[in-house]
Protein backbone atom coordinates (compact mmCIF):
# COMPACT_ATOMS: atom_id res chain seq x y z
CA UNK A 1 0.00 0.00 0.00
CA UNK A 2 3.01 2.43 0.92
CA UNK A 3 4.57 1.42 -2.31
CA UNK A 4 1.80 2.12 -4.36
CA UNK A 5 0.83 5.13 -2.87
CA UNK A 6 4.70 6.66 -3.22
CA UNK A 7 4.31 5.77 -6.60
CA UNK A 8 1.31 7.64 -7.58
CA UNK A 9 2.69 10.73 -5.61
CA UNK A 10 6.09 10.53 -7.14
CA UNK A 11 6.03 8.80 -10.45
CA UNK A 12 8.59 6.18 -8.44
CA UNK A 13 8.27 2.93 -7.32
CA UNK A 14 10.65 1.97 -4.42
CA UNK A 15 12.80 -0.31 -4.60
CA UNK A 16 14.33 -0.50 -0.89
CA UNK A 17 13.02 0.02 2.74
CA UNK A 18 13.83 1.82 6.00
CA UNK A 19 14.08 -0.92 8.15
CA UNK A 20 12.24 -0.36 11.59
CA UNK A 21 14.77 0.09 14.66
CA UNK A 22 17.03 -1.94 12.18
CA UNK A 23 15.57 -5.20 13.88
CA UNK A 24 16.43 -7.81 11.36
CA UNK A 25 15.30 -11.45 11.80
CA UNK A 26 16.06 -14.04 8.87
CA UNK A 27 13.00 -14.41 7.86
CA UNK A 28 12.57 -10.72 6.65
CA UNK A 29 14.63 -11.23 3.78
CA UNK A 30 11.82 -13.53 2.18
CA UNK A 31 9.20 -11.20 3.38
CA UNK A 32 10.55 -8.14 2.60
CA UNK A 33 11.47 -9.79 -1.18
CA UNK A 34 7.36 -10.70 -1.19
CA UNK A 35 6.69 -7.59 -0.77
CA UNK A 36 8.98 -6.28 -3.72
CA UNK A 37 11.55 -4.59 -1.82
CA UNK A 38 14.93 -5.33 -2.87
CA UNK A 39 17.34 -4.01 -0.72
CA UNK A 40 17.37 -2.52 3.26
CA UNK A 41 20.01 -1.23 5.36
CA UNK A 42 20.99 -2.49 8.79
CA UNK A 43 24.33 -1.42 11.41
CA UNK A 44 27.25 -2.86 10.73
CA UNK A 45 27.33 -4.17 13.68
CA UNK A 46 24.82 -7.26 12.11
CA UNK A 47 27.70 -7.72 9.97
CA UNK A 48 30.78 -8.17 12.64
CA UNK A 49 28.52 -10.60 14.57
CA UNK A 50 28.37 -12.80 11.34
CA UNK A 51 32.46 -12.63 11.40
CA UNK A 52 33.08 -10.02 8.91
CA UNK A 53 35.63 -7.10 9.87
CA UNK A 54 35.85 -3.54 9.77
CA UNK A 55 37.35 -3.74 6.18
CA UNK A 56 34.44 -5.84 4.80
CA UNK A 57 31.64 -2.70 5.70
CA UNK A 58 32.20 -1.19 2.57
CA UNK A 59 29.52 -2.56 -0.05
CA UNK A 60 26.66 -4.38 0.23
CA UNK A 61 25.66 -8.33 0.41
CA UNK A 62 23.79 -10.50 -0.93
CA UNK A 63 21.02 -12.63 1.72
CA UNK A 64 18.27 -15.41 1.38
CA UNK A 65 15.74 -17.58 3.15
CA UNK A 66 14.21 -20.07 1.64
CA UNK A 67 15.48 -18.61 -1.74
CA UNK A 68 14.10 -15.63 -1.67
CA UNK A 69 17.17 -12.61 -1.55
CA UNK A 70 17.38 -9.25 -0.34
CA UNK A 71 20.59 -6.65 -0.54
CA UNK A 72 21.84 -5.45 2.52
CA UNK A 73 24.40 -2.54 3.15
CA UNK A 74 26.17 -2.21 6.27
CA UNK A 75 25.57 1.35 7.52
CA UNK A 76 28.85 2.87 9.11
CA UNK A 77 28.86 3.30 12.82
CA UNK A 78 31.42 6.38 12.45
CA UNK A 79 29.12 8.28 9.72
CA UNK A 80 26.43 7.48 12.46
CA UNK A 81 27.91 9.33 15.35
CA UNK A 82 29.96 11.96 13.35
CA UNK A 83 26.61 13.38 11.75
CA UNK A 84 25.23 15.44 12.96
CA UNK A 85 27.29 15.52 16.29
CA UNK A 86 30.77 16.48 15.14
CA UNK A 87 31.96 19.06 12.82
CA UNK A 88 31.86 18.43 8.77
CA UNK A 89 35.56 18.33 9.38
CA UNK A 90 35.36 15.49 11.32
CA UNK A 91 33.35 13.75 9.13
CA UNK A 92 35.32 14.28 5.86
CA UNK A 93 38.53 13.16 7.74
CA UNK A 94 37.01 9.84 8.09
CA UNK A 95 35.75 9.07 4.64
CA UNK A 96 39.35 10.30 3.63
CA UNK A 97 40.99 7.68 5.66
CA UNK A 98 39.14 4.90 4.16
CA UNK A 99 38.86 5.90 0.84
CA UNK A 100 40.85 3.77 -2.18
CA UNK A 101 40.88 3.87 -6.04
CA UNK A 102 38.56 0.88 -6.05
CA UNK A 103 35.36 2.84 -5.63
CA UNK A 104 34.17 1.16 -2.58
CA UNK A 105 31.21 3.08 -0.52
CA UNK A 106 30.66 4.06 3.18
CA UNK A 107 27.51 4.13 3.61
CA UNK A 108 25.35 6.57 5.50
CA UNK A 109 21.38 5.94 6.74
CA UNK A 110 19.94 7.59 10.19
CA UNK A 111 17.30 8.88 11.63
CA UNK A 112 15.89 12.01 10.81
CA UNK A 113 14.97 13.16 14.36
CA UNK A 114 18.66 13.73 14.22
CA UNK A 115 18.40 16.60 12.79
CA UNK A 116 16.22 18.98 14.95
CA UNK A 117 14.40 16.78 17.81
CA UNK A 118 16.86 14.86 19.78
CA UNK A 119 17.78 17.14 22.26
CA UNK A 120 20.17 20.25 21.46
CA UNK A 121 20.07 19.08 17.97
CA UNK A 122 17.34 22.19 16.17
CA UNK A 123 20.17 24.34 17.59
CA UNK A 124 22.94 22.89 16.55
CA UNK A 125 21.89 21.74 13.05
CA UNK A 126 19.98 25.07 11.77
CA UNK A 127 20.78 28.07 14.16
CA UNK A 128 24.64 27.50 14.32
CA UNK A 129 24.71 26.41 10.68
CA UNK A 130 25.99 22.74 11.05
CA UNK A 131 23.68 21.30 8.19
CA UNK A 132 24.56 24.16 5.95
CA UNK A 133 28.12 23.58 6.59
CA UNK A 134 28.07 20.32 5.92
CA UNK A 135 26.32 19.97 2.70
CA UNK A 136 29.35 23.24 1.46
CA UNK A 137 31.80 20.33 2.78
CA UNK A 138 30.27 17.41 0.22
CA UNK A 139 30.72 20.19 -2.13
CA UNK A 140 33.92 20.83 -1.65
CA UNK A 141 35.30 17.73 -1.77
CA UNK A 142 33.37 16.09 -4.80
CA UNK A 143 36.66 15.41 -7.05
CA UNK A 144 37.02 12.69 -4.50
CA UNK A 145 33.10 12.13 -2.92
CA UNK A 146 30.60 10.26 -5.07
CA UNK A 147 27.25 10.76 -3.59
CA UNK A 148 24.78 8.28 -4.70
CA UNK A 149 21.79 6.78 -3.71
CA UNK A 150 21.08 3.21 -2.60
CA UNK A 151 19.64 1.99 -5.97
CA UNK A 152 22.12 4.08 -7.97
CA UNK A 153 24.82 2.08 -6.33
CA UNK A 154 23.10 -1.68 -6.60
CA UNK A 155 23.09 -0.35 -10.32
CA UNK A 156 26.75 0.13 -10.49
CA UNK A 157 28.53 -2.55 -8.71
CA UNK A 158 27.89 -6.41 -7.94
CA UNK A 159 27.59 -7.33 -4.23
CA UNK A 160 30.46 -7.92 -2.11
CA UNK A 161 29.68 -11.44 -1.35
CA UNK A 162 27.01 -13.65 -0.07
CA UNK A 163 25.85 -13.58 4.12
CA UNK A 164 23.57 -15.10 6.52
CA UNK A 165 23.00 -12.50 9.57
CA UNK A 166 22.35 -13.35 13.29
CA UNK A 167 18.96 -11.58 14.92
CA UNK A 168 20.14 -8.55 15.71
CA UNK A 169 19.51 -4.78 16.35
CA UNK A 170 21.54 -2.08 17.06
CA UNK A 171 23.88 -2.18 20.11
CA UNK A 172 21.75 -0.18 22.57
CA UNK A 173 18.29 -1.37 21.38
CA UNK A 174 19.96 -5.19 21.96
CA UNK A 175 20.65 -3.78 25.69
CA UNK A 176 17.40 -2.13 26.53
CA UNK A 177 15.98 -5.97 25.49
CA UNK A 178 17.70 -7.71 28.58
CA UNK A 179 15.94 -7.59 32.10
CA UNK A 180 17.19 -4.16 34.18
CA UNK A 181 18.90 -6.93 36.47
CA UNK A 182 21.20 -8.32 32.98
CA UNK A 183 21.34 -4.85 31.72
CA UNK A 184 23.51 -3.73 35.30
CA UNK A 185 25.67 -6.93 34.82
CA UNK A 186 26.23 -6.49 30.96
CA UNK A 187 26.87 -2.44 31.58
CA UNK A 188 29.72 -3.16 34.50
CA UNK A 189 31.48 -6.41 31.91
CA UNK A 190 31.68 -3.87 29.44
CA UNK A 191 33.06 -1.49 31.25
CA UNK A 192 35.74 -4.01 33.24
CA UNK A 193 36.87 -4.75 29.23
CA UNK A 194 37.10 -1.36 28.45
CA UNK A 195 39.21 -0.85 31.99
CA UNK A 196 41.51 -3.41 30.22
CA UNK A 197 41.67 -2.36 26.76
CA UNK A 198 40.08 -5.31 25.92
CA UNK A 199 36.61 -4.30 24.61
CA UNK A 200 37.60 -2.95 21.17
CA UNK A 201 39.28 -6.44 19.61
CA UNK A 202 35.92 -8.47 21.20
CA UNK A 203 33.07 -6.17 20.35
CA UNK A 204 31.66 -8.60 17.83
CA UNK A 205 31.35 -11.30 20.73
CA UNK A 206 30.09 -8.91 23.33
CA UNK A 207 25.83 -9.08 22.45
CA UNK A 208 22.94 -7.99 24.48
CA UNK A 209 19.48 -9.63 24.15
CA UNK A 210 16.97 -10.26 21.63
CA UNK A 211 14.42 -7.94 20.20
CA UNK A 212 11.53 -9.83 20.91
CA UNK A 213 12.44 -10.14 24.80
CA UNK A 214 10.45 -6.84 25.40
CA UNK A 215 7.48 -8.80 25.04
CA UNK A 216 8.54 -11.15 28.06
CA UNK A 217 10.35 -7.87 30.09
CA UNK A 218 6.88 -6.17 29.49
CA UNK A 219 3.84 -7.78 29.96
CA UNK A 220 1.78 -4.80 28.32
CA UNK A 221 4.01 -5.22 25.39
CA UNK A 222 3.23 -9.05 24.95
CA UNK A 223 -0.56 -7.92 25.61
CA UNK A 224 -0.79 -5.62 22.68
CA UNK A 225 0.73 -7.65 20.62
CA UNK A 226 -1.33 -10.62 20.91
CA UNK A 227 -4.33 -8.40 20.71
CA UNK A 228 -2.91 -7.45 17.32
CA UNK A 229 -2.44 -11.00 16.04
CA UNK A 230 -6.13 -12.19 17.80
CA UNK A 231 -7.54 -8.52 16.19
CA UNK A 232 -5.10 -9.50 12.12
CA UNK A 233 -6.02 -12.84 12.46
CA UNK A 234 -9.78 -12.13 12.90
CA UNK A 235 -9.25 -9.18 9.35
CA UNK A 236 -7.90 -11.88 7.48
CA UNK A 237 -10.29 -14.81 8.08
CA UNK A 238 -12.04 -14.13 4.62
CA UNK A 239 -10.42 -14.48 0.82
CA UNK A 240 -11.01 -11.22 0.54
CA UNK A 241 -10.50 -9.08 3.89
CA UNK A 242 -11.62 -6.09 3.74
CA UNK A 243 -9.20 -2.76 3.55
CA UNK A 244 -10.44 -0.52 6.03
CA UNK A 245 -10.43 -3.72 8.49
CA UNK A 246 -6.82 -4.35 7.43
CA UNK A 247 -5.52 -0.50 7.56
CA UNK A 248 -6.68 -0.16 11.21
CA UNK A 249 -4.88 -3.08 11.95
CA UNK A 250 -1.68 -1.92 10.21
CA UNK A 251 -1.65 1.21 12.07
CA UNK A 252 -1.74 -0.82 15.00
CA UNK A 253 1.65 -2.44 14.20
CA UNK A 254 3.03 0.89 14.64
CA UNK A 255 6.55 -0.18 16.16
CA UNK A 256 6.99 2.69 18.65
CA UNK A 257 4.44 1.63 21.12
CA UNK A 258 6.19 -2.37 22.26
CA UNK A 259 9.35 -1.10 23.44
CA UNK A 260 11.06 0.97 26.02
CA UNK A 261 14.68 1.89 26.07
CA UNK A 262 16.01 5.38 27.15
CA UNK A 263 12.90 6.95 25.19
CA UNK A 264 8.78 6.92 25.94
CA UNK A 265 7.90 4.07 24.05
CA UNK A 266 5.81 1.62 25.62
CA UNK A 267 5.54 4.03 28.42
CA UNK A 268 3.82 6.60 26.62
CA UNK A 269 0.22 5.81 27.49
CA UNK A 270 -1.23 7.41 24.37
CA UNK A 271 0.97 5.63 22.23
CA UNK A 272 -0.66 2.24 24.02
CA UNK A 273 -3.88 4.29 23.56
CA UNK A 274 -4.09 4.48 20.05
CA UNK A 275 -2.77 1.11 19.48
CA UNK A 276 -6.03 -0.24 20.79
CA UNK A 277 -8.27 2.15 19.75
CA UNK A 278 -7.75 0.71 15.87
CA UNK A 279 -7.47 -2.88 17.16
CA UNK A 280 -11.01 -1.97 18.51
CA UNK A 281 -12.28 -0.36 15.44
CA UNK A 282 -11.12 -2.67 13.51
CA UNK A 283 -13.36 -5.35 15.55
CA UNK A 284 -16.56 -2.87 15.81
CA UNK A 285 -15.88 -3.27 11.89
CA UNK A 286 -15.30 -6.61 11.46
CA UNK A 287 -19.01 -6.91 13.68
CA UNK A 288 -20.49 -4.54 11.64
CA UNK A 289 -20.19 -5.61 7.94
CA UNK A 290 -20.69 -9.77 9.29
CA UNK A 291 -24.15 -9.98 10.18
CA UNK A 292 -25.58 -11.20 11.80
CA UNK A 293 -23.59 -10.48 14.50
CA UNK A 294 -23.34 -13.25 17.13
CA UNK A 295 -23.09 -11.25 20.32
CA UNK A 296 -22.43 -12.19 23.18
CA UNK A 297 -19.63 -14.53 22.36
CA UNK A 298 -17.37 -16.28 24.83
CA UNK A 299 -14.00 -18.04 23.86
CA UNK A 300 -11.91 -20.27 26.22
CA UNK A 301 -8.24 -20.22 24.69
CA UNK A 302 -4.70 -19.38 25.72
CA UNK A 303 -4.54 -15.64 24.10
CA UNK A 304 -1.52 -14.18 25.15
CA UNK A 305 0.76 -17.64 24.58
CA UNK A 306 1.65 -18.28 28.07
CA UNK A 307 0.63 -21.46 27.80
CA UNK A 308 -2.09 -21.04 30.00
CA UNK A 309 -6.05 -20.42 28.78
CA UNK A 310 -7.98 -17.34 29.16
CA UNK A 311 -11.59 -16.29 28.90
CA UNK A 312 -12.78 -13.26 26.19
CA UNK A 313 -16.06 -12.18 26.74
CA UNK A 314 -17.57 -10.18 24.07
CA UNK A 315 -20.67 -7.93 23.77
CA UNK A 316 -21.94 -5.09 21.87
CA UNK A 317 -20.46 -2.60 24.65
CA UNK A 318 -17.93 -4.12 26.02
CA UNK A 319 -14.71 -6.72 25.66
CA UNK A 320 -13.47 -8.72 28.64
CA UNK A 321 -10.51 -10.71 29.11
CA UNK A 322 -9.98 -12.38 31.92
CA UNK A 323 -6.75 -14.39 33.01
CA UNK A 324 -8.02 -17.46 35.60
CA UNK A 325 -3.59 -18.20 35.82
CA UNK A 326 -3.08 -14.66 37.31
CA UNK A 327 -6.10 -14.57 40.28
CA UNK A 328 -9.14 -14.59 37.82
CA UNK A 329 -8.06 -10.80 36.91
CA UNK A 330 -9.15 -8.66 34.31
CA UNK A 331 -6.36 -8.52 31.72
CA UNK A 332 -7.97 -6.31 29.67
CA UNK A 333 -11.41 -4.07 29.45
CA UNK A 334 -12.44 -2.50 26.59
CA UNK A 335 -15.17 0.15 26.15
CA UNK A 336 -16.26 -0.49 22.33
CA UNK A 337 -18.21 2.83 21.75
CA UNK A 338 -15.43 5.03 22.39
CA UNK A 339 -12.79 1.88 21.31
CA UNK A 340 -10.55 2.33 24.71
CA UNK A 341 -8.97 -0.39 26.96
CA UNK A 342 -10.16 0.95 30.31
CA UNK A 343 -7.36 -1.53 31.39
CA UNK A 344 -4.16 -0.24 29.82
CA UNK A 345 -2.15 0.61 32.31
CA UNK A 346 1.55 -0.35 33.05
CA UNK A 347 3.23 -1.45 35.56
CA UNK A 348 5.45 0.26 37.61
CA UNK A 349 9.02 -1.72 37.42
CA UNK A 350 12.32 -1.55 38.46
CA UNK A 351 14.34 -0.16 35.20
CA UNK A 352 17.92 -0.32 34.84
CA UNK A 353 18.46 3.55 34.16
CA UNK A 354 16.99 4.45 37.92
CA UNK A 355 20.32 4.06 39.44
CA UNK A 356 21.59 6.48 36.59
CA UNK A 357 18.49 8.83 37.26
CA UNK A 358 19.90 8.61 41.39
CA UNK A 359 23.47 9.47 40.13
CA UNK A 360 22.08 12.36 37.69
CA UNK A 361 20.08 13.99 40.87
CA UNK A 362 23.53 14.60 42.11
CA UNK A 363 24.84 16.18 39.28
CA UNK A 364 21.86 18.53 38.31
CA UNK A 365 23.86 21.47 38.47
CA UNK A 366 26.59 21.03 36.49
CA UNK A 367 26.04 21.88 32.81
CA UNK A 368 26.87 20.41 29.48
CA UNK A 369 29.50 21.51 26.81
CA UNK A 370 28.30 23.37 23.49
CA UNK A 371 28.06 20.57 21.46
CA UNK A 372 25.30 18.13 21.57
CA UNK A 373 25.42 14.90 22.44
CA UNK A 374 23.50 11.38 21.09
CA UNK A 375 20.38 10.76 22.70
CA UNK A 376 22.21 7.52 24.02
CA UNK A 377 24.43 9.09 25.79
CA UNK A 378 22.16 11.47 27.61
CA UNK A 379 20.44 11.31 31.36
CA UNK A 380 18.73 14.12 32.48
CA UNK A 381 16.23 14.61 35.30
CA UNK A 382 13.87 17.96 35.45
CA UNK A 383 13.61 18.15 39.06
CA UNK A 384 15.37 17.11 42.19
CA UNK A 385 13.91 14.30 44.75
CA UNK A 386 12.85 11.74 41.70
CA UNK A 387 14.02 8.96 43.33
CA UNK A 388 11.56 8.95 46.18
CA UNK A 389 9.06 8.59 43.35
CA UNK A 390 10.88 4.77 42.06
CA UNK A 391 8.44 2.68 43.97
CA UNK A 392 7.36 -0.96 41.97
CA UNK A 393 4.34 -3.10 41.72
CA UNK A 394 4.52 -6.33 43.22
CA UNK A 395 1.80 -7.25 40.76
CA UNK A 396 0.71 -6.88 37.23
CA UNK A 397 -1.66 -3.59 37.01
CA UNK A 398 -5.02 -6.26 36.00
CA UNK A 399 -8.64 -5.43 37.35
CA UNK A 400 -10.25 -7.79 40.81
CA UNK A 401 -7.04 -8.90 41.85
CA UNK A 402 -8.08 -9.94 45.53
CA UNK A 403 -5.83 -8.54 47.94
CA UNK A 404 -5.93 -9.23 52.10
CA UNK A 405 -3.83 -6.87 54.03
CA UNK A 406 -4.24 -5.62 57.74
CA UNK A 407 -6.94 -3.27 58.98
CA UNK A 408 -4.52 -0.55 59.12
CA UNK A 409 -3.04 -0.31 55.77
CA UNK A 410 -3.40 2.99 53.96
CA UNK A 411 -3.47 4.51 50.38
CA UNK A 412 -0.20 5.46 50.84
CA UNK A 413 1.10 1.75 51.97
CA UNK A 414 -0.29 0.78 48.35
CA UNK A 415 1.10 3.72 46.86
CA UNK A 416 4.39 2.75 47.54
CA UNK A 417 4.35 -0.94 47.69
CA UNK A 418 4.68 -0.78 51.34
CA UNK A 419 1.99 -2.88 52.24
CA UNK A 420 1.61 -6.38 54.07
CA UNK A 421 -0.14 -9.44 52.44
CA UNK A 422 -1.27 -11.87 54.39
CA UNK A 423 -3.07 -13.46 51.79
CA UNK A 424 -1.77 -15.50 48.49
CA UNK A 425 -4.76 -14.46 46.28
CA UNK A 426 -3.24 -11.91 44.18
CA UNK A 427 -1.80 -13.60 41.38
CA UNK A 428 -2.37 -17.34 42.49
CA UNK A 429 -4.03 -19.26 39.38
CA UNK A 430 -7.73 -19.77 39.68
CA UNK A 431 -9.28 -23.11 38.01
CA UNK A 432 -12.03 -22.86 35.47
CA UNK A 433 -15.13 -24.68 35.56
CA UNK A 434 -17.60 -24.45 33.02
CA UNK A 435 -21.04 -25.43 34.24
CA UNK A 436 -23.91 -26.25 32.02
CA UNK A 437 -22.63 -26.05 28.43
CA UNK A 438 -26.53 -25.65 27.47
CA UNK A 439 -26.58 -22.34 28.98
CA UNK A 440 -24.88 -20.18 27.27
CA UNK A 441 -21.79 -17.66 28.51
CA UNK A 442 -21.36 -19.38 31.96
CA UNK A 443 -17.91 -19.73 33.54
CA UNK A 444 -16.56 -19.93 36.52
CA UNK A 445 -13.34 -20.00 38.48
CA UNK A 446 -12.36 -21.44 41.69
CA UNK A 447 -8.85 -21.63 43.19
CA UNK A 448 -7.69 -22.34 47.03
CA UNK A 449 -5.46 -20.26 48.26
CA UNK A 450 -4.35 -19.09 52.54
CA UNK A 451 -5.01 -16.63 54.68
CA UNK A 452 -2.89 -15.13 58.03
CA UNK A 453 -4.74 -15.49 60.89
CA UNK A 454 -2.29 -14.35 62.94
CA UNK A 455 -0.39 -10.85 63.13
CA UNK A 456 2.65 -11.00 61.47
CA UNK A 457 4.48 -9.45 64.78
CA UNK A 458 2.95 -11.63 67.33
CA UNK A 459 4.04 -14.48 65.37
CA UNK A 460 7.18 -13.50 65.41
CA UNK A 461 7.49 -13.08 69.23
CA UNK A 462 5.79 -16.58 70.25
CA UNK A 463 6.35 -19.92 68.46
CA UNK A 464 3.27 -21.17 66.93
CA UNK A 465 2.32 -24.87 67.57
CA UNK A 466 0.00 -24.86 64.51
CA UNK A 467 -0.29 -24.26 60.68
CA UNK A 468 -0.15 -20.27 60.63
CA UNK A 469 -2.58 -20.48 57.94
CA UNK A 470 -6.15 -21.29 56.84
CA UNK A 471 -7.24 -22.96 53.97
CA UNK A 472 -10.01 -20.64 52.18
CA UNK A 473 -11.83 -20.86 48.69
CA UNK A 474 -12.76 -17.89 46.59
CA UNK A 475 -14.79 -17.95 43.65
CA UNK A 476 -15.49 -15.62 40.68
CA UNK A 477 -18.30 -16.30 38.23
CA UNK A 478 -19.11 -15.17 35.32
CA UNK A 479 -22.07 -14.34 33.56
CA UNK A 480 -24.31 -12.41 30.69
CA UNK A 481 -27.23 -12.45 33.53
CA UNK A 482 -27.31 -12.96 37.40
CA UNK A 483 -29.19 -16.57 38.03
CA UNK A 484 -28.05 -19.26 40.85
CA UNK A 485 -25.23 -21.51 40.25
CA UNK A 486 -23.73 -24.75 41.41
CA UNK A 487 -19.99 -25.23 41.66
CA UNK A 488 -19.02 -28.81 39.93
CA UNK A 489 -21.73 -31.15 41.71
CA UNK A 490 -21.68 -29.08 45.03
CA UNK A 491 -24.57 -26.77 46.90
CA UNK A 492 -26.03 -24.39 44.62
CA UNK A 493 -25.15 -20.64 45.23
CA UNK A 494 -27.73 -18.17 45.23
CA UNK A 495 -26.74 -14.84 43.95
CA UNK A 496 -27.62 -11.84 46.78
CA UNK A 497 -28.01 -8.14 45.73
CA UNK A 498 -24.69 -5.87 46.36
CA UNK A 499 -25.76 -2.88 48.66
CA UNK A 500 -24.73 -4.64 51.98
CA UNK A 501 -23.67 -7.90 53.50
CA UNK A 502 -21.61 -8.80 56.37
CA UNK A 503 -18.26 -8.65 57.45
CA UNK A 504 -16.27 -9.83 60.23
CA UNK A 505 -12.89 -8.22 61.46
CA UNK A 506 -11.01 -10.18 63.89
CA UNK A 507 -8.39 -8.36 65.91
CA UNK A 508 -6.31 -9.73 69.06
CA UNK A 509 -8.24 -10.20 71.84
CA UNK A 510 -11.50 -8.96 70.02
CA UNK A 511 -13.94 -9.37 67.13
CA UNK A 512 -16.90 -8.19 65.54
CA UNK A 513 -19.32 -8.15 62.89
CA UNK A 514 -20.15 -5.12 60.41
CA UNK A 515 -22.17 -4.34 57.45
CA UNK A 516 -19.65 -3.08 54.79
CA UNK A 517 -21.39 -0.74 52.35
CA UNK A 518 -20.70 -0.54 48.68
CA UNK A 519 -18.99 2.50 47.22
CA UNK A 520 -19.96 3.48 44.02
CA UNK A 521 -17.11 4.60 41.72
CA UNK A 522 -19.79 6.20 39.09
CA UNK A 523 -22.98 4.86 37.87
CA UNK A 524 -21.56 1.82 36.13
CA UNK A 525 -19.29 0.49 38.56
CA UNK A 526 -19.55 -0.76 42.20
CA UNK A 527 -17.07 -3.02 44.65
CA UNK A 528 -17.41 -5.05 47.58
CA UNK A 529 -15.52 -6.88 49.92
CA UNK A 530 -15.29 -10.63 50.41
CA UNK A 531 -17.23 -12.32 53.04
CA UNK A 532 -15.21 -14.39 55.35
CA UNK A 533 -16.16 -16.13 59.18
CA UNK A 534 -13.32 -16.77 61.32
CA UNK A 535 -15.01 -19.31 63.68
CA UNK A 536 -15.99 -21.66 60.94
CA UNK A 537 -13.63 -24.38 60.28
CA UNK A 538 -12.34 -24.12 57.03
CA UNK A 539 -13.83 -26.28 54.07
CA UNK A 540 -13.74 -26.58 50.43
CA UNK A 541 -16.61 -25.41 48.48
CA UNK A 542 -17.53 -29.46 46.87
CA UNK A 543 -17.31 -30.48 50.21
CA UNK A 544 -20.14 -28.64 51.82
CA UNK A 545 -23.94 -29.89 51.97
CA UNK A 546 -25.41 -26.83 52.85
CA UNK A 547 -26.82 -24.19 50.19
CA UNK A 548 -24.36 -20.73 50.38
CA UNK A 549 -25.16 -17.20 49.11
CA UNK A 550 -22.54 -15.06 47.15
CA UNK A 551 -22.67 -11.53 47.01
CA UNK A 552 -22.64 -9.98 43.46
CA UNK A 553 -19.86 -7.30 42.10
CA UNK A 554 -21.20 -6.28 39.52
CA UNK A 555 -18.74 -4.85 36.58
CA UNK A 556 -20.97 -3.16 33.75
CA UNK A 557 -24.70 -3.28 34.87
CA UNK A 558 -26.81 -5.78 33.23
CA UNK A 559 -24.53 -6.65 30.65
CA UNK A 560 -21.36 -8.50 32.53
CA UNK A 561 -21.35 -9.41 36.34
CA UNK A 562 -18.65 -10.72 38.35
CA UNK A 563 -19.53 -12.80 41.51
CA UNK A 564 -16.76 -13.36 44.26
CA UNK A 565 -17.53 -15.60 47.69
CA UNK A 566 -16.27 -17.11 50.07
CA UNK A 567 -17.23 -20.60 51.30
CA UNK A 568 -15.61 -23.20 53.57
Amino acid sequence: MMSDYIEKRFGQRPRGIWLTERIWEPQIASLLNEAGIEYTNIDDAHFTYSGLQAKDMFGYYVTEDNGATLKVFPTDKTLRYTVPFKLPEVTIEYLKSVADESGKSATLADDGEKFGVWPGTHKWVYTDGYLENFCRALENNLDWIEIKTFSEYIDSAPPMGRIYLPTASYEEMMEWALPASSIKGYEHFIQYLKQNNAYEPNKPYVRGGFWRNFMAKYVESNLMNKKMLYVSAKANSSKNPDTEILQEVWRAQCNCAYWHGLFGGLYLNYLRHAVYHHLINAENLLDKKSLPVSLPRLEYTDYDADGNKEIIYETKKINCYISPYYGASIMELDARDSCFNLSNCLARREEAYHAKIREAEKNLSKNSDSQPKSAHDIVRVKESGLDRFLSYDRNNRFSFIDHFVPIHTTLEDFILSRYEEIGDFAGRPFKVIQHNKDKKNSFFTACNAYRRTLHEDWRKRRSCPHDPFRKRNLHKAVADQPENYQLDGGPPIHPLPAASFPCRQCEEGKSEDKTVRVENFNRHLSAAELYCDENKPPKDAHEHEAEADAWLRPVIRRKFRLACFSHE
